[in-house]
């Protein structure tokens, strides 16, 4: 292991160098002028304008050593992670060159160095094209990493030393077997090794343990099995690890020392479920995509990293899945300190080449041997959702044997850890069938439960390459989420200058709904100011959104007992993708601190047919408590409906590690509650007079007695003979001619109307379908499961529906009656009113589904919310549909 000499960081001389002449010019001796910068860091944070610059860049930095250079036999640069491609000089010497961003290298320098001032000169090559080398998300969807991004050393060594130790736990057998590699070892005459051991648990040395010693002479393999006399099991409850120092002597002489730790953890799957350590792990991850907002891919500090972790500890979440990012090192010691899960997956490249594979192999291969001994990983992925294999491994036998080959080759390489070949997407060999499935919840909800029974639960299989099989591989959904904009001014107020991704810089994306800067333009481009109070106000409202959905997402796979676990999209929001449960600054984007009460080891779910109900009605629902804990629980439940008399409790005795369906609850709504009103049921899981968990349903309640009273004379056209007479049971006089007419067509009969100054109420929901509708260009919203869908909004001008429980960002209440239209050519309409609209992200693909268009001298109000299905036997959209005929008859 040697010793740190110096530590390199700091303050380096800097330039870029677009034409290529430092190398002919020498700058390795001469030296260049330059801008002071730190190191580590990656270039793009220097300034502006070299946030897009690729190419070749130089850093140079000189230091001193004295006495150290008498002290050791032996020196070598090390350097954490460069990317992308390294050339190194030290006192003008050439020492070689590196391919690779996220792992460590180093170069001898025992040869170059001297006494006093030295100088060391780095060359990067980051190329503007990177589809062959493995670089992740950085430069296509957010900001790219270049440069030396990782710590610089200056290590001492004797002639032989220590150069690795890798150390598999075996809990079954109570050892740990450790294999050491040594550099030169035929220089020793009488090579011996040691092993000092001592276990401690959060940190702290276990009272009464004894440091225990192994001697033994140095053996042929380097392999050694240690008993581990005081067995100490790591895991997120109690992170137990082992302090190791290997110590290599030739004979009595001390040669080298080597101070490493690791955690006894036996993680392995069986009967559709992970295991950790014999016991049934249910995971509950978050996606970690590891970027920071001033640093980009390293962590300003060591105290952020622990403080992320523990928001996530408290969020409930025991894994983060560290997405296509190898992690920084300092990051992995701290998951391994304080219990938290890690999946990793390597960096993927773009473009299908044998170079590519081999470089790609080549850093998945470093990854490893670098992790190997981190407790806290206990999964690794080869690829994501086919990124590398060109979106063909379907149909590519090539590909297929690829990757079923490079599983083996990562079974050698750990056969400690779960292996997963293809995150998300079709499998070939895999320890882990995981699915990515983004859903728009409550506009989607059925849809996901669904996809739930009958494609992921139902048909486990469909989900490898034909000719591949499943073979009883837990399923894991492991990416699915929801967006919810951070509040604009966190931005604004976190930069001194706004950043390149604000104004929307991605190679990838070109969308508006991708660029923060468009939510300004959109909010007065459509005089959002009318219904939402400020800018902040939106985009906190669409994080109770974000909250509504996710919550209900989590429920439905917890409820049931097939799957076996989940990774939400995502921990954090990175630059302009917003899915985060933390934002970019890493603050909690939910005001509320029960999400623990879904994402936790024991939850109550409530498993409830539909959230709109009349007044007197039967309502229905079964309490689900899931107790992924190793204990289990006797204490009492409860429910109690809100604003109401309506409450009941009863015995429960819930085992370990179960899905317990609890007796159907039954009870009718107050008959005389009267207006319309938004409720919450809510339900608790006591034990000892403490509460374990919580939760509850948002409900509407309406007195049937709200939708007659109208009192208005329309004119039907085109409509069915049904909804006319619902229309008239609700207090609505039908005549032949009228200045107000409702309609499901616009006929040429209908606009002739309009143009003399008739009022139409055209409902709209069929879109695309409706034969006759004007000029009206409806768009078609995502249906089932889509990563855009999961990125809307719905919005209403709730002031114009006074009296009925509507979110200004809908939610449940609007279930059943979420539109599947929206119309964006509203300039070309002559569009003057805008109640009620779906967007994407941050106010971009912006379109109506409630607005007010003027037709020659008359008006046309357009609705796509499904109100005509709906009418009479859903109260909301019974309510909504009244309201808009009598504001328009009012409308000036």
């Amino acid at each position: 292991m040697g010793c740190i000499i110096k530590e390199l960081n700091g303050l380096w001389n800097f330039t870029t160098d677009p034409e290529k002449i430092g190398e002919q010019n020498e700058w390795y001796i001469n030296g260049f002028e330059g801008e002071s910068v730190k190191v580590p860091g990656a270039w793009q944070t220097y300034n502006k304008e070299m946030v897009t610059y690729t190419g070749y860049a130089w850093y140079s930095r000189e230091f001193n050593i004295n006495e150290a250079i008498h002290e050791f036999k032996r020196f070598f640069l090390k350097f954490e992670a460069v990317d992308y491609v390294s050339d190194v000089w030290i006192n003008g010497k050439y020492l070689g060159s590196h391919e690779g961003g996220y792992t460590p290298f180093d170069f001898e320098v025992t040869e170059h160095l001297k006494e006093g001032d030295n100088l060391i000169v780095v060359r990067v090559f980051d190329p503007d094209d990177n589809d062959e080398i493995p670089h992740g998300k950085q430069g296509s969807w957010y900001t790219r990493v270049s440069g030396i991004w990782q710590d610089v050393l200056l290590v001492g060594y004797d002639k032989t030393f220590i150069e690795n130790v890798l150390i598999t736990p075996d809990i079954d057998n109570k050892r740990a077997i450790t294999q050491v590699k040594i550099k030169d070892r035929d220089r020793l005459v009488n090579p011996r090794i040691e092993f000092k051991i001592d276990p401690r648990v959060n940190g702290n040395k276990v009272e009464g343990s004894k440091t225990h010693t192994y001697k033994y002479f140095l053996d042929e393999q380097e392999l050694y099995e240690l008993e581990i006399l005081d067995l100490y099991l790591w895991g997120p409850e109690s992170p137990a690890l082992y302090d190791m120092t290997v110590i290599l002597k030739d004979g009595n002489s001390i040669i080298d020392s080597y101070q490493t730790y690791f955690g006894m953890r036996k993680i392995e799957y069986k009967n559709g479920m992970v295991y950790l350590n014999h016991k049934p792990l249910y995971i509950r991850g978050a996606l970690d995509q590891a970027f920071w907002p001033k640093t980009i891919y390293r962590p300003e500090s060591e105290e952020l990293i622990k403080e992320e972790i523990l928001k996530a500890k408290e969020m409930g979440f025991n894994l983060l899945r560290k997405h296509i990012k190898t992690e920084d090192p300092r990051y992995l010691y701290w998951a391994d300190y304080l219990g938290m899960l890690i999946w990793e997956e390597p960096a993927n490249y773009a473009s299908w080449t044998p170079q590519a594979r081999k470089r790609f192999k080549k850093e998945f291969t470093r990854m490893v041997k670098r992790d190997y001994n981190h407790p806290s990983i206990i999964a690794w992925s080869i690829y994501n959702e086919e990124w590398g294999l060109e979106w063909k491994l379907k149909e590519n036998k090539d590909m297929q044997k690829w990757v079923e080959g490079f599983y083996e080759y990562a079974r050698e390489l750990d056969p400690t850890r779960l292996i997963c070949d293809n995150s998300g997407w079709a499998h070939v060999k895999t320890d882990i069938n995981d699915y990515h499935r983004y859903f728009a919840v409550p506009e989607n909800h059925k849809e996901w439960q669904e996809d739930l029974d009958n494609y992921i639960i139902k048909k486990p299989g469909a989900n490898y390459v034909d000719g591949y099989k499943y073979n009883g591989e837990p399923l894991i959904v492991s990416e699915f989420g929801m967006w919810g904009l951070p509040e604009i001014s966190k931005i604004e107020e976190a930069y001194e200058e706004l950043p390149e991704w604000y104004r929307g810089n991605s190679k990838l994306f070109s969308e508006d709904f991708k660029i923060p800067a468009t939510l300004k333009e959109n909010y007065k481009k459509y005089n959002l100011n009318k219904i939402f109070k400020s800018y902040d106000e939106l985009c906190y409202l669409t994080q109770e959104r974000q909250f509504r959905g996710v919550k209900s997402i989590i429920e439905e796979m917890r409820k049931r007992s097939e799957i076996a676990g989940y990774v939400v999209t995502e921990l954090t929001d990175i630059e302009w993708e917003t899915n985060g449960f933390l934002d970019y600054f890493r603050n909690p984007k939910f005001r509320n601190n029960c999400i623990n009460h879904f994402n936790g080891q024991v939850i109550l779910a409530i498993n409830i047919n539909k959230h709109n109900f009349w007044s007197g009605e039967e309502c229905s629902f079964t309490p689900i408590v899931i107790n992924n804990s190793d204990k289990k629980i006797q204490g009492v439940f409860r429910w109690y409906l809100e604003e109401s008399e309506l409450k009941g409790i009863f015995p429960v005795k819930i085992p370990a590690y179960s899905n317990q369906r609890l007796d159907e609850i039954k009870f009718n709504f107050p008959g005389d509650w009267t207006g319309s009103r938004g409720v919450k049921l809510r339900v608790e899981l006591e034990e000892e007079k403490e509460v374990v968990t919580s939760n509850y349903e948002e409900l509407t309640v309406t007195n049937r007695r709200e939708i007659k009273k109208t009192g208005k004379s329309l004119q039907v056209k085109g409509l069915s003979h049904e909804f006319k007479n619902k229309l008239k049971n609700n207090g609505f006089e039908l005549k032949t001619n009228n200045s107000l007419v409702l309609t499901d067509n616009l006929t040429e009969e209908v606009l002739k109307e309009v143009r003399n100054g008739t009022r139409v109420v055209f409902l709209a929901e069929n879109g695309n379908r409706i034969q006759d509708k004007g000029y009206i260009n409806f768009t078609k919203l995502p249906g089932g499961e889509s990563w855009d869908r999961a990125a809307t909004f719905n919005f209403i001008n709730t002031d114009i529906f006074d009296g009925i429980p509507l979110l200004k960002i809908s939610g449940w209440e609007l279930e059943d009656i979420y539109p599947d239209y929206k119309v964006k050519n509203l300039v070309d309409l002559n569009c003057t009113e805008i109640i009620s609209g779906n967007f994407a992200g941050w106010l971009g693909d912006f379109g109506a589904t409630t607005f007010v268009m003027n037709w020659g001298r008359g008006q046309v109000l357009v609705t796509t919310l499904k109100l005509i299905s709906n009418y009479h036997t859903h109260p909301i959209a019974s309510l909504l549909l009244n309201k808009l005929i009598n504001y328009f008859q009012e409308h000036k």
